[in-house]
């Protein structure tokens, strides 16, 4: 905690600089991407589980529009034979 020129108070970091030697930090280089490796092979794979389930949504909601389209078009198609058969009758 540190007393600013205001008065008041703030907590403040102090970091020490990384002395590594060309050697030590080949070694942590080598230990980061043994670590970010799995994770990022985990990411994806979750990415790709994602992406096929948006593609099943999409082909889905494709279906059903194309099952409504039908069902409006049989609708309208029966509505047009009964006008026509009113209008010989009115």
């Amino acid at each position: 905690m540190i007393t600013q020129p205001d008065g008041s108070s703030a907590y403040a970091w102090q970091y020490e600089e990384a002395a590594l030697t060309l050697a030590e930090y080949a070694e942590y280089e080598d230990l980061v991407a043994q670590i970010e490796t799995p994770a990022i092979q985990a990411l994806q794979e979750q990415n790709s589980i994602l992406q096929a389930a948006l593609a099943d949504v999409y082909e889905s909601v494709a279906e059903q529009m194309a099952s409504q389209e039908s069902t409006n078009l049989a609708v309208l198609e029966g509505l047009a034979a009964l006008y026509e058969a009113q209008e010989g009758t009115v």
